[in-house]
């Protein structure tokens, strides 16, 4: 299935209006958790990175993926040892 989000204007006096949906296809850990609006681009937060959409159309413009648990933990285990073995008289 499908992934997005559903994007409404609120108005001053608190009006909701739909303006559109945004698709983020099927790729789960981009779909979007969190939104904001920055100097006229729509940002999304999801599990793996960050996306920018274009206002006018809601096409996806750039993106940023997280680290993955591998990345980040890439080497850890060895250097965890070595500084253990450092510390050991």
């Amino acid at each position: 299935s499908r992934l997005g989000a559903m994007v409404y204007e609120v108005a001053p006096d608190g009006q909701l209006t739909r303006r559109g949906m945004l698709d983020a296809g099927t790729r789960w850990e981009l779909r979007p958790r969190r939104s904001l609006v920055v100097d006229g681009t729509l940002l999304t937060v999801g599990d793996g990175g960050v996306v920018s959409w274009d206002l006018a159309t809601f096409q996806p413009t750039g993106q940023v993926l997280f680290p993955t648990p591998e990345v980040m933990m890439d080497g850890f285990a060895e250097k965890e040892a070595a500084r253990e073995a450092e510390a050991t008289p």
